[in-house]
């Protein structure tokens, strides 16, 4: 399932039913319970359940929300006002310094897939589009180290295509995997993701994507 955040800066959050898109930030600690945060709209379509809190900022246009059940400690909606900016900004701050981080020995796989490999902790960086193809496994590994952090730097768009799905291995955690998309991101039906997804423009989560 995917776990602790997805986030776009600039556009819409376009979600179809889904259980959860926490958007979080490591450097803020009192984020932790919000579960979207956009830029310039967020769209629900069907019943969501979310379990946390939503921000927008500086849009204000939400639309589906009579449809959306929120859970957990964080149940409040921000649009537009100072808890919104705050935590946009430091969303947008997050999302810069993943991008600011120097790519791991080795961990350049522009032109290479995300699919049927494994990754150990580190930074790697792929220049355009790395697509997790329909059905795929990513395995993240963290050789037995809670505390590992995986970083994705991708220049472009990311999908993950029906049924694919990122496991985690040697207690690796979802909250230390994060994905900076340079554009969009698109999480197909019944796909499986973990981790942080930070796009800049949108992410779109297709029906029973989780």
């Amino acid at each position: 399932m995917i776990q602790h955040c997805l986030l776009s800066i600039r556009a819409a959050i376009a979600a179809a039913p889904l259980g959860c898109v926490l958007a979080s930030t490591a450097s803020a600690q009192d984020l932790i319970s919000f579960c979207v945060v956009a830029g310039e709209s967020i769209t629900n379509t069907g019943p969501t359940t979310i379990d946390g809190s939503i921000a927008l900022s500086p849009g204000t246009s939400f639309s589906g929300d009579g449809s959306v059940t929120q859970t957990g400690e964080g149940d409040a909606i921000y649009i537009a006002n100072g808890v919104a900016v705050r935590i946009n900004n430091d969303l947008t701050t997050l999302y810069n310094v993943l991008a600011s981080r120097p790519t791991s020995a080795g961990g350049d796989l522009t032109g290479q897939g995300l699919g049927e490999r494994t990754l150990t902790a580190g930074v790697y960086n792929f220049d355009t589009s790395p697509n997790l193809e329909a059905g795929e496994t990513l395995i993240l590994d963290a050789g037995g180290n809670p505390d590992a952090i995986f970083i994705i730097n991708i220049g472009t768009t990311l999908t993950a295509g029906s049924g694919s799905a990122i496991e985690l291995d040697g207690r690796a955690q979802g909250g230390n995997v994060f994905f900076r998309v340079g554009t969009s991101a698109t999480i197909d039906t019944t796909a499986a993701l973990i981790g942080q997804i930070l796009a800049l423009d949108s992410i779109t989560l297709n029906t029973s994507a989780r």
